[in-house]
């Protein structure tokens, strides 16, 4: 048996390994680290005019942990340059090390393949808009700059320009690199474990590899993300293969390009990431605006460029699938070409809208606030179709809206089982038309139609009813356990900036029972005059007042206390007829102008009015068989006060 020191290879690596500490020891005895530093600092001076590098010590070192190594170090490096289209870089670095070749060193020469860099912090300091402000101001000058090459122009600019293939480095390798781009607060990413690695010379291939992390703080989001990615270089060609994670969500894209004839072709995919990451890291770097708020919806995404494409025409994309799913429902859709990106055009398109949740998705924009009025918002199924940017339509079904009803503190709703109806936009102005309306055990037999501009700010509705009324519910409770009945109604009206610039209309209803007034026939008509004022005329026939209405109490003081037991006003109080017209004005102030009310034995008149402040003036007369009564109205506009005149 053998021990295992006594194995020949494993002898033959402990006395390389003893050699080599022995020959580390005394070249870094023979080295002078003063003249070592200035020739470093003369290397450093010549890296480039624009670019200050200064660094607080270099020496030899034997050893790179528990291995031998012998290398330049170089602590406490900074890099720093005021070009402001270079965003004035100042990088430090904690160590650069520059492994040396023992034995060409023993021969007298100094040969640096692999540059090591330990962290590296990249700080960023001016924007891209500097560096074309004072492209603009040198253009502009009156002092004309020194003659030189021309330039490269946008068009002429490569893409990627590689390294001089002759020199002697095949490696750099870097620790860790954080770059943190100071014009936006919390904004920084870092690489781990990048290095550069030249593959071959002729052709000139290099491969660039790392780990991509994003910060919480980078993102406006919970997660960091964590990407890996690959950079290969052939000349001409480079390509690109990234592939990462964000929270539950995974990303990859592919880049193919060709450096000389400037094109590329790309493919890429977005599976299962959050919105809710998503849309803060775009408002935080200015391409969304507004409140948004993505939680518990999902963006899946695949997307190619239509073949090789010249990366200066703007990179068009082919958009294979685009949909977002979660508690907002689904939207899909995909099959169209995104052709230019300023402005945007594409080609046309379907998207599909499946329970697609109304509430949920106002919350998405930031719309968190309802109408008293409103309940549940349902929601929508449907296709919308895109015929570019500026021109779109939405047909489909919209079921569940809830409205809420309510009366001497009770609340009941009344449920729209289903909608249908088609959006139209085109050029900066939609149109919305909805053929059918299903309210849950009530009818609506018509038709609703409106449209408006781009920001709403001139609108115009069209309203056509043959026949509508509600669930029974909702009738009984605003009806004081009475009924509604049934209405038809034929109203067109337009507003601008808010303002109503007409309204014309008329309001039909029969078989009303309102808190124990009933009404065989109603009709209203209602227009917007010249002066702009809004004249309201309603006619009734068939009137009856019950015993029990709350409305007799508000007449019964009206008549003279001796004639209240006058068998005539037992029963319902019947008339004929009701006319009376209302005119409202812009400032808020209204008038009235009530027609004789005949009832049996007796009948009232009344007109009047209230200011914008609601102090109200009128007068009511009451003729009882052969004898007046004259009443003058006081008091506020919700609570007004009879006074009778002597």
């Amino acid at each position: 048996m053998s021990d295992v020191a006594d194995q020949p290879g494993l002898r033959r690596s402990f006395f390389a390994i003893a050699l080599a500490v022995i020959l580390g020891f005394l070249l870094k005895a023979a080295f002078n680290e003063e003249a070592l530093s200035a020739q470093v600092r003369k290397a450093a001076a010549n890296v480039h005019a624009k670019t200050l590098i200064d660094f607080e010590s270099a020496d030899l070192s034997l050893a790179d942990g528990p291995f031998p190594e012998f290398a330049i170090v170089v602590t406490n490096v900074k890099v720093q340059s005021e070009e402001l289209c270079w965003l004035s870089p100042v990088a430090v670095v904690d160590e650069l090390r520059l492994p040396l070749n023992l034995w060409k060193l023993l021969r007298g020469e100094v040969e640096i393949t692999e540059v090591k860099l330990g962290d590296v912090n990249l700080q960023l300091r001016t924007t891209p808009e500097a560096c074309r402000e004072q492209q603009k101001t040198v253009a502009g000058g009156a002092v004309p700059p020194a003659p030189s090459a021309p330039a490269p122009t946008s068009e002429e600019a490569p893409l990627f320009e590689p390294p001089d293939s002759r020199g002697p480095i095949s490696r750099i390798s870097v620790r860790s690199l954080q770059v943190q781009y100071l014009p936006v607060p919390f904004t920084d990413f870092e690489i781990d474990r990048l290095s550069i690695d030249r593959l071959s010379e002729t052709p000139l291939s290099l491969r660039t590899v790392g780990e991509l992390n994003l910060g919480g703080a980078t993102l406006s989001g919970d997660y960091s993300s964590k990407a890996r990615f690959q950079i290969d270089y052939r000349h001409p060609g480079l390509t690109l293969n990234l592939t990462g994670t964000w929270r539950e969500g995974t990303y990859a894209l592919k880049v193919d390009s060709d450096v000389e004839k400037k094109e590329l072709d790309l493919a890429g995919r977005i599976d299962h990431l959050p919105l809710s990451q998503i849309l803060p890291f775009l408002k935080k770097y200015n391409v969304l605006r507004g409140e948004y708020d993505g939680r518990q919806v999902w963006l899946n995404l695949r997307f190619k460029s239509p073949g090789r494409t010249r990366w200066m025409d703007g990179v068009p994309l082919q958009v294979e699938r685009l949909s977002f799913e979660g508690d907002l429902g689904e939207i899909e859709g995909g099959g169209f070409h995104i052709r230019r990106w300023n402005p945007l055009e594409f080609s046309n398109t379907e998207i599909t809208l499946r329970n697609l949740q109304i509430e949920k998705l106002l919350r998405l924009f930031g719309r968190t606030e309802l109408p008293k009025s409103v309940g549940a918002l349902g929601e929508l199924n449907g296709v919308l179709k895109l015929e570019g940017a500026r021109r779109m339509s939405l047909s489909g079904e919209y079921s569940g809206l809830e409205l809420i009803f309510s009366n001497r503190g009770e609340r009941k709703s009344q449920v729209i089982s289903l909608m249908t109806g088609v959006w139209n936009y085109d050029q900066g102005r939609w149109s919305l038309t909805i053929p059918s309306i299903r309210p849950y055990e009530g009818l609506f037999l018509g038709e609703v139609f409106v449209e408006g501009n781009e920001d709403a700010e001139q609108l115009r509705a069209r309203v056509h009813i043959d026949e509508m009324h509600l669930g029974p519910e909702v009738q009984s409770l605003m009806s004081g356990g009475g009924s509604l009945g049934r209405w038809a109604a034929d109203v067109e009206a337009a507003w601008n900036k808010g303002r109503v610039e007409s309204l014309r209309g008329q309001i039909l209803a029969q078989d009303l029972s309102v808190d124990g007034v009933n009404i065989a026939r109603l009709r209203s008509n209602v227009q917007r005059l010249k002066d702009g004022n809004l004249n309201l005329e309603v006619r009734a026939s068939d009137l009856g007042i019950e015993p029990t209405s709350p409305a007799r109490a508000v007449l019964r003081p009206l008549i003279p206390v001796a004639l209240r037991t006058d068998p005539s006003l037992a029963g319902a109080w019947m008339s004929e007829q009701l006319h009376i017209v209302f005119d409202v004005k812009e400032n808020d102030s209204l008038s009235w102008k009530l027609r004789p009310l005949v009832f049996k034995g007796w009948q009232l008149r009344s007109e009047g009015g209230w200011n914008p402040a609601g102090d109200v003036r009128g007068a009511v007369n009451v003729r009882f068989r052969d004898r007046d009564s004259r009443w003058r109205v006081e008091g506020l506009r919700d609570a007004p006060v009879f006074v009778e005149e002597k």
